[in-house]
């Protein structure tokens, strides 16, 4: 049945469900499609600026505040990490430079025209990245980064930075080098890792004065358009060859934060051995061990430095027929702060810790009968038999040192470090059964009384790297008191380290200490063969 309309139109009622079906059957066949074919919509969502160190390009410019000028446009070449460790980029017109080394991540102005924009770390323009731009009055031109970026880190196999020679060419072109840098000790104030600004593409990463073409020493990396690669080499401390390369994301993450950093080592050494010097059949046999914990936590970043360590070093000996005894008992805890006001001057407080974590006991090589230790308070123990006495108990004694004045210093370079403190100093040494041999009778133990000193505290310290095997750190320190009836005070602190291998050194420490407990200067020299069991 048919209705006849106006205009000469129809409208079948034949099959009323007709339309609707068509509709149901096109929304099926859509749903269909979007599960064979999925809209890919993770793809909207990536930060193209996700692997920068600095924001993104325009947080960037509205960061700068810079106005506009009367009759100029502005050209905005962004930055991937901080401006003042990327390379500056040229602007050329009509084939002229006109503007050199321009600095990224601030706009410069320009007058209405086309300009050519030369943009990269390397030395030759043919591999720089070419950008054209037209300026317009009052207009503003972010360059869109086609470019890559890429930091270079290196370091030894206890993750200590290096400042190491490196050279970088392009994997299709052997004849003309991108250049060469050298990588940043960044555990030393104001030391920061340069970006390379580079056409995206594959490159090779070489140690500095090896052929270009080397089966040794190197390393490669894929750079992409627009994303800043942080590489990690890790070369051998003693012979100064790579020895691993790549992405290492953690090294990434200490890149963006890079702000406190925190160093932990254990080491050890063992030593046997066995003679029969006293008797033709039998032999007599010593075991000494010997352990050091190192902990450091750091922060360097201007005007700001700060450093805390905690060192223990403990030592075991065993003699034929004797118990095992502690011959090294030691925990320092030195902390520092500096405020600088330029580089090289600044204020310092500082605090330190020193005690004793076992107990401390004096041997004698044969027993005897009568041992006294005389207390500050009249008492008096009398000991018998024995070839052990007890000079002090655990963490005793405890001293303590506080200090606030100027540092200079000196040098600071990446293999020399020279400080020079002076200023307001205190001292306190709590002695709670604390005992001390008499200098006239081997048998008498005097009781020590606490010391509490202030005064003028001034300390000169230094850490030089003699070559790449050979270390040395000294610390001088001494304290004037102010009462002229107390003795001047000092410590001097000396450790020379040959490092053998990656995980084996020499180690060669002298401390003299003068203070009032003591009639003498104690003198204490060690001397050991470190293994390097864990650092990190």
């Amino acid at each position: 049945m048919f209705k006849k309309m106006t205009h000469g139109s129809f409208i079948s009622f034949a099959n009323p469900f007709g339309v609707y079906s068509k509709l149901i059957i096109g929304f099926l066949m859509f749903l269909l499609s979007l599960c064979l074919f999925p809209i890919n919509t993770s793809a909207q969502l990536i930060n193209p600026y996700s692997t920068w160190y600095a924001d993104d390009p325009q947080i960037q410019l509205e960061k700068e505040g810079e106005d506009d000028q009367i009759g100029m446009g502005r050209v905005f070449v962004p930055a991937m990490s901080k401006p003042k460790l990327e390379p500056g980029y040229s602007i050329y017109q009509d084939g002229k430079m006109i503007k050199s080394n321009c600095p990224v991540g601030k706009s410069v102005f320009l007058k209405p025209g086309k300009y050519t924009l030369y943009i990269g770390s390397a030395t030759s323009k043919t591999q720089q990245i070419k950008e054209e731009v037209l300026i317009k009055n009052g207009q503003t031109v972010i360059v869109p980064v086609k470019w890559s970026g890429l930091i270079i880190k290196i370091i030894d196999q206890n993750r200590d930075y290096l400042r190491e020679p490196y050279e970088i060419y392009a994997i299709d072109n052997y004849k003309e080098s991108i250049g060469m840098k050298y990588s940043a000790d960044e555990d030393e104030p104001g030391e920061e890792q340069e970006t390379w600004c580079l056409k995206p593409g594959l490159y090779k990463v070489i140690k500095y004065k090896e052929a270009p073409k080397t089966f040794i020493n190197f390393s490669t990396i894929q750079l992409l358009p627009c994303e800043l690669a942080i590489m990690t080499i890790v070369i051998d401390n003693t012979t100064r060859n790579f020895i691993g390369a790549g992405i290492l994301p953690e090294m990434t993450e200490i890149g963006k934060e890079k702000v406190w950093k925190k160093y932990t080592s254990i080491t050890g050494n063992f030593f046997l051995t066995s003679d029969n010097f006293t008797e033709k059949n039998k032999n007599r046999t010593n075991i000494t061990l010997g352990s050091k914990l190192e902990n450091e936590l750091k922060l360097d970043k201007f005007p700001h430095y700060f450093s805390s360590k905690q060192i223990l070093n403990i030592g075991f000996s065993k003699e034929q027929n004797q118990d095992f005894r502690i011959y090294s008992n030691n925990l320092q805890i030195p902390t520092t702060y500096i405020y600088y006001f330029v580089k090289s001057f600044g204020i310092y407080s500082r605090f330190r810790i020193d005690a004793s974590i076992f107990p401390t006991n004096y041997y004698y090589t044969s027993k005897k009968d009568t041992i006294k230790k005389y207390y500050t308070n009249g008492n008096i123990d009398i000991l018998t038999n024995t070839d052990k006495v007890k000079i002090s108990p655990m963490f005793f004694p405890i001293k303590l040192e506080e200090g606030l004045g100027l540092n200079l210093s000196v040098i600071k370079t990446n293999r020399s470090d020279l400080n020079i403190k002076t200023g307001l100093g205190l001292s306190q040494t709590f002695n709670n059964d604390v005992f001390e041999q008499d200098e006239n009778d081997s048998k008498k133990f005097n009781e020590l009384e606490s010391v509490y000193l202030n005064g003028i505290e001034g300390s000169v310290s230094g850490d030089f790297r003699i070559s790449n095997n050979v270390t040395y750190i000294f610390e001088i320190y001494t304290l004037q008191p102010f009462e002229k009836n107390r003795k001047q005070t000092y410590r001097i602190e000396n450790t020379i380290t040959f490092r053998i291998s990656s995980f084996v050194s020499l180690d060669y420490t002298l401390t003299l200490n003068k203070d009032e407990t003591k009639a003498w200067t104690v003198q204490n020299h060690n001397l050991s063969l470190n293994f390097t069991f864990i650092s990190f």
